[in-house]
């Protein structure tokens, strides 16, 4: 138990998940680290959630001090069955389905790293103001370039332009350690029909999100809508293939209240934990009975943590973006499935649901086998 106050419902109970110490961590950005930080639950509303110490405070300015969204300049790819497409047209058509975005208005978008939402925005929504906000001050060329001289903005979310009538918060809410306080003073900055768009990775499709050294909250729908419990909150649902989309409107009224019995989607710190465990056992004793033949599918998050844990053990990369084939990841090479060798294996870190889907793509196509972790 530690000296902290749940950062969703501010329940003293908060319990530390000791075996965390013995996974290695990435950062958002896919660095490798070893470990920084304690994780924590809450035995009261079940948030799963990280204690910024003064360590940690260190760790987050030095992650974020050298921040790249994306390795080799290459914004993340989402395929299915039937397509591919960009994450911010993913995730444009998310809020679109929703909010109805209407052909004219002011957009900031918080955390805009190097300005691929913006860009998708602006070629989407060409007569909206668009601008963009980051603590990392080294993209403001970048973010002027598509938005415009002036339309960049650092520091203080309290200096952001007034009358707003979208603020768009891809992948940030998880690293804000004091949540509502910030969310409230972006309410402060919206038109009075103006949307609060927020984009979350989803815990319970998601086991990996735990190693990120950089989120501090870990989220699923229920501890999620407990976040915003105090706040206008319109909608909370899936979106993309493991994430979670609210929506806040200024002056609305939240329609959900916490909930009066036990979340069936409810999720342990140390049951996830026990999973990635299982996972790293399962791809060890693969990649020294393969020896040199093991591929690790996937070079964001899961696969990079993984390619940590292995350690000196070889291995290579299989990823089905083209832009990525021929190039390296750690130092690996980084395969198209058709390359992969037909007496290797390759190993997919994700859920049984998502790698089915993976592996139902991949199976005509892959002469290595393709394995699909057990866990727990």
């Amino acid at each position: 138990m530690v000296d902290y106050a749940c950062r969703a419902c501010n329940g003293l109970d908060i319990q530390q998940v000791t075996e965390y110490e013995k996974l290695r961590q990435v950062t958002s950005d896919c660095r490798l680290l070893v470990q920084s930080g304690e994780l924590s639950q809450c035995t009261s509303c079940g948030l799963i959630q990280k204690v910024v110490s003064t360590k940690m405070s260190r760790d987050l300015t030095r992650i974020y001090d050298t921040y790249q969204p994306y390795e080799h300049g290459l914004e993340p790819l989402i395929f299915s069955s039937d397509s591919v497409g960009s994450r911010s047209a993913e995730i444009f058509d998310e809020i679109d389905s929703s909010f109805n975005i209407p052909k004219t208005g002011q957009l900031i978008d918080i955390g805009c790293g190097d300005g691929s939402f913006l860009n998708e925005f602006k070629r989407r929504r060409p007569d909206w103001q668009i601008a963009g906000f980051d603590l990392n001050k080294n993209r403001k060329s970048d973010i002027e370039e598509i938005c415009g001289e002036g339309h960049f903005f650092s520091g203080s979310p309290e200096d952001l332009p007034d009358q707003l009538d979208l603020i768009v918060l891809n992948y940030v809410i998880e690293h804000v350690e004091h949540i509502t306080k910030f969310v409230h003073t972006l309410l402060e900055k919206l038109s009075s029909n103006g949307m609060l768009v927020a984009m979350v990775p989803d815990l319970a499709r998601n086991p990996y999100d735990l190693v990120i050294a950089d989120h501090l909250s870990h989220f699923t729908k229920t501890t999620l809508i407990l976040q915003f419990e105090e706040l206008p909150l319109i909608c909370c649902r899936q979106a993309l293939q493991k994430e979670l989309i609210v929506f806040v409107g200024k002056g609305s009224r939240n329609q959900y209240s916490r909930p009066t019995t036990p979340d069936a989607e409810q999720v342990g710190a140390e049951q996830q934990i026990r999973y990635l465990m299982k996972v790293r056992s399962e791809a060890l004793e693969l990649a020294r009975a393969y020896k040199g033949q093991f591929g690790i599918f996937g070079t964001s998050i899961a696969g990079s943590w993984l390619s940590g844990e292995l350690g000196r053990l070889p291995h290579f990369f299989v990823d089905e973006d083209q832009r990525k084939h021929d190039m390296t990841h750690y130092g690996k090479k980084v395969l198209s499935p058709c390359a992969t060798p037909r007496q290797g294996i390759v190993f997919l870190p994700f859920t049984r649901q998502v790698a089915d889907k993976i592996a139902s793509r991949l199976d005509s196509v892959s002469p290595a086998r393709l394995y699909i972790p057990t866990g727990l």
